[in-house]
């Protein structure tokens, strides 16, 4: 809260990945989506590190990095970014009323995936160093496809749709960075294939088929991340699908993804305006 003749600096971060948001006709538009928090010009804070390969220690570039927060007892993506060539990355400003963040992050490199791996309890202002990624023993990611329909009860109607694939590490649902052509940001819209009375919109989240390695910070080494078990048949997922202007507007559903393959997750919202 700013009073009356008080001085702050504001930083306003436009989330370009967040503001592309696919319409049900497959076309795109832009709707901004920007995040503001006070800062201080004179030390302003901020977390960095270096994304790696945990087999050869070789920097991983374009690696997704998300910073995350519980919000209802999800973690949320707060800000986003890729890693560098050298595989740095560095969120800055943070907003430095807040203590610390969740950072998220996993990679696609050509067909190669990456599982996530997560790091609880970030303090802002720090440099967190190497944070390894653990490659995918089957190389290639699993999508997550579906159709969402929205309609006021008797009539269809537009809505924006936000999805988030999320995985359970440490008795905390945290949102996996999606990989590749994803389209977590999708608006319904009437059109062929759309059943009656509703607008549709299809929607893809690419990621990785493994579970997340995790730990708390301060991290040491590689050892101290919980190492994902082996692949089995088929790994679990909750698809969380948000759309402010429904009745209800936070839907989630379970979904198991196989490397290379891809699941089917459809979402109904009703009692949109």
């Amino acid at each position: 809260m700013v009073t009356a003749g008080e001085v702050v600096d504001l930083n306003i971060d436009f989330d370009a990945c967040s503001s592309i948001v696919q319409q049900g006709s497959g076309q795109f538009r832009l709707k901004p989506v920007l995040h503001a928090a006070e800062i201080s010009l004179t030390n302003p804070v901020k977390i960095s590190g270096t994304v790696v390969d945990s087999g050869t220690g070789d920097p991983i570039s374009g690696a997704v990095v998300f910073l995350e927060q519980p919000v209802d007892g999800i973690d949320r993506m707060k800000m986003q970014t890729l890693s560098k060539s050298d595989g740095t990355f560095i969120f800055c400003p943070v907003p430095s009323e807040t203590e610390s963040f969740d950072v998220v992050a996993d990679a696609l490199v050509g067909n190669t995936a990456y599982s996530a791996t997560i790091t609880f309890g970030v303090p802002s202002g720090t440099a967190m160093g190497n944070i390894p990624l653990i490659a995918e023993t089957k190389a290639t990611p699993a999508k997550i496809t579906g159709q969402i329909t929205t309609t006021t009860g008797s009539a269809a109607t537009q809505a924006d749709i936000s999805l988030s694939a999320l995985q359970l590490a440490s008795s905390t649902l945290v949102t996996i960075p999606p990989l590749g052509l994803s389209t977590p940001n999708v608006t319904t819209q009437a059109g062929g294939g759309c059943p009656e009375n509703t607008d549709c919109a299809g929607y893809t989240l690419v990621v990785p088929a493994t579970n997340p390695s995790f730990a708390s910070f301060p991290v040491n080494s590689l050892q101290d991340y919980s190492v994902p078990p082996a692949p089995g048949p088929a790994i679990g997922y909750s698809v969380n699908a948000q759309a402010a202007e429904c009745s209800s507007p936070s839907l989630t559903e379970t979904v198991t993804v196989q490397p290379g393959g891809t699941a089917i997750k459809n979402f109904i919202f009703t009692g949109c305006q």
